[in-house]
């Protein structure tokens, strides 16, 4: 009865989704501690934010772009623009930041030519709400 754990599929699909974010944070909290810190210590704003990481990952290609409204910033592959709600563009709401940077990832993933994530992650989410 013990040992029916290790024939289910979705264990290994749950320890190997928690051993990947595991070694994603640690990448994320080495890479980008400094930045943080620079950040709250100079009460930045999302447009430098965002355009410190590009610039850091040596991305010119995509498109800074203000939107009305709090919380619905979104990067579109299509025609690589990233809007940044006006929240964070205003402000420096950690919160707000971190959705600004976060979709700022995403363009850097789309430079680097990692798109096909995206996809994985649909169909893994779709497969997973079955």
């Amino acid at each position: 009865m013990k040992d029916a754990i290790v024939y289910n599929p979705f264990f290994w699909i749950m320890l190997g989704g928690m051993l990947i974010s595991t070694i994603a944070r640690i990448y994320m909290n080495s890479s980008f501690k400094n930045l943080l810190d620079e950040m709250m210590r100079k009460n930045w704003k999302a447009p430098r934010l965002v355009q410190d990481m590009l610039d850091f990952y040596q991305v010119k290609d995509v498109k800074l772009d203000r939107r009305e409204g709090s919380f619905n910033d979104r990067y579109l592959p299509v025609n690589k623009t990233l809007y940044i709600s006006g929240l964070a563009w205003d402000s420096s709401m950690i919160a707000a930041l971190a959705g600004a940077l976060h979709e700022a990832g995403h363009a850097v993933q789309s430079s680097k030519g990692l798109d096909w994530l995206f996809n994985v992650r649909r169909i893994l989410h779709g497969i997973l709400r079955l």
